[in-house]
């Protein structure tokens, strides 16, 4: 069985929710005259049976397609250096540890504190037991595993039905990034079966940093 291992730096970027926007519809800033007219043509348009088109777009769409794009460009990398540049086949399972940045709150006041109490990246000790919180905040989990889906499909897999179970977790952490496992699962009758779902998490619940 074939894993895929990869981390990728920066902020995770949630799928956001969606806009609808109807084209030829007035924008609030027209002026009274401009709007009418626009609505006249909308209605007319209504009348002769063409239908004014919908389009969708995400709140964040921009940001998105950063995000997604810098994560399969990971993604292609880590297929390179896995030694077989095939795509995963058969059933997968998604395996991610959003790293979260900690607010500056959780973090003792010693601006004026001795250099070597702070960590490698220069931050300050953080507060009793400040360690054992979870992030239990924006961004959504769920909304940040299907910005990775989306980025890593066609990409490690061709199809998104080849995904049997995702495992995502999130952590508070210094630095913010991603730490992402994509592994095949062989079937369900214990052929190739190379996984047990309850271990797996169990260990992905301790926020290891490694490879960020």
């Amino acid at each position: 069985m074939r894993s895929i291992r990869f981390s990728v730096n920066g902020k995770p970027i949630p799928k956001g929710s969606h806009t609808a926007f109807m084209v030829g519809w007035p924008n609030q800033n027209w002026s009274a005259g401009k709007r009418n007219a626009a609505l006249q043509r909308l209605a007319e348009s209504i009348r002769m049976g063409r239908y004014p088109q919908i389009t969708m777009t995400h709140n964040n769409s921009k940001q998105l397609k950063k995000w997604e794009k810098k994560v399969a460009d990971r993604a292609i990398l880590a297929l390179r250096d896995s030694g077989d540049s095939a795509m995963l086949t058969g059933a997968i399972i998604v395996q991610v540890k959003f790293y979260i940045q900690r607010p500056q709150n959780h973090y003792v006041n010693n601006n004026n504190g001795p250099d070597h109490d702070r960590d490698r990246y220069g931050n300050r000790p953080l507060k009793a037991n400040y360690e054992k919180l979870w992030p239990l905040q924006d961004p959504d989990t769920d909304k940040m595993m299907r910005s990775i889906n989306d980025a890593i499909q066609g990409v490690l897999f061709k199809d998104d039905n080849q995904v049997v179970g995702c495992i995502p977790f999130k952590f508070w952490n210094s630095r913010e990034g991603v730490s992402i496992v994509v592994r095949e699962v062989g079937d369900m009758n214990g052929t190739g079966r190379q996984f047990d779902i309850d271990s797996i998490a169990e260990k992905m619940i301790q926020p290891s940093l490694e490879g960020l």
